[in-house]
């Protein structure tokens, strides 16, 4: 049973979604959920596809630009991505409006989480190398491109020049910052580390290489979020999709690598992944 307060596809959700209007929430398959976001699939109505819909409380930003990220990821000529989509819906009952995405479910598919310890030593090693070949594709999308520009110009429309080019780093979870000091300086959280050892502070060339480095990055490559698929039923598993663009943007490289470091044991729970994918 779903505490009132946390977002659940309701009848008054499903209403205020004009291709799921028709839908009966019974249909629907929870994914996750919490008092601000849900995740659930359902088939489309006369159709034999299935959708993954995302809802988000109104108080969280950058729906809207999680699904542009995405279609820009959709243009590198590389594995398959999910299309999204992106509307308002009208407030449900109870009156709680939300903020909703409409994404292709890609079909046949299991997470890399759920096969990962099922495979092989050699196995797990060429998932790892084709994404991290899928990921260096990703990361020819630099900010100077026109495509990206567009896109940062529409998400950050205050703090750009109308082309996206006062625009250096960021995404929707983190904001948008006209270069790499004001990003670092504004992700801190007020954290003070206090050490014997002296400290270390980036000079001018630190934050210009920084600069030069900055990457379309998904910041959440974790095998929840990797899709794969078998053709056969022997056969080996290959990537199909890469899932859960949220943490998505554009920042330095070595700001993904860092929080992937960090978030081992926390929000990244497998080791052989993540020793793999460090070689």
């Amino acid at each position: 049973m779903y505490s009132h307060k946390e977002l659940v596809p309701d009848h008054g959700v499903l209403s205020g979604i004009p291709m799921l209007k028709d839908v009966d929430a019974s249909s629907c398959n929870v994914i996750s959920n919490t008092f601000e976001t849900c995740t659930f699939s359902v088939g489309l109505p006369g159709r034999a596809e299935t959708a993954l819909v995302r809802l988000e409380a109104p108080r969280r930003r950058g729906l809207a630009d999680v699904v542009a990220l995405q279609r820009l990821a959709r243009s590198s000529p590389t594995w398959s991505r999910p299309r999204g989509t992106l509307a308002r819906r009208q407030p449900p009952t109870g009156g709680r409006w939300s903020k909703y995405s409409v994404t292709e479910f890609v079909a046949e598919t299991s997470t890399l989480e759920q096969v990962w310890d099922m495979l092989d030593e050699q196995a797990q090693k060429a998932l790892v190398s084709s994404v991290v070949d899928a990921l260096a594709k990703l990361q020819a999308l630099g900010t100077g491109t026109d495509r990206v520009c567009k896109v940062l110009a529409k998400a950050a429309p205050a703090s750009d020049d109308g082309r996206g080019g006062n625009v250096c780093v960021g995404g929707p979870e983190l904001g948008y910052f006209a270069d790499v000091k004001h990003f670092l300086a504004q992700t801190a959280d007020g954290l003070l580390l206090r050490s014997p050892v002296d400290n270390i502070e980036l000079t001018r060339a630190d934050l210009e290489s920084l600069e030069r480095h900055v990457v379309f990055c998904h910041n959440d490559v974790e095998p929840r979020s990797l899709l794969v698929r078998r053709i056969q039923p022997t056969g080996p598993y290959t990537l199909a999709a890469i899932i859960d663009w949220e943490m998505a943007g554009f920042y330095p490289f070595a700001y993904e690598t860092g929080h992937k470091d960090t978030g081992l044991g926390l929000s990244g729970l497998c080791f052989g992944w993540y020793s793999l994918s460090k070689k």
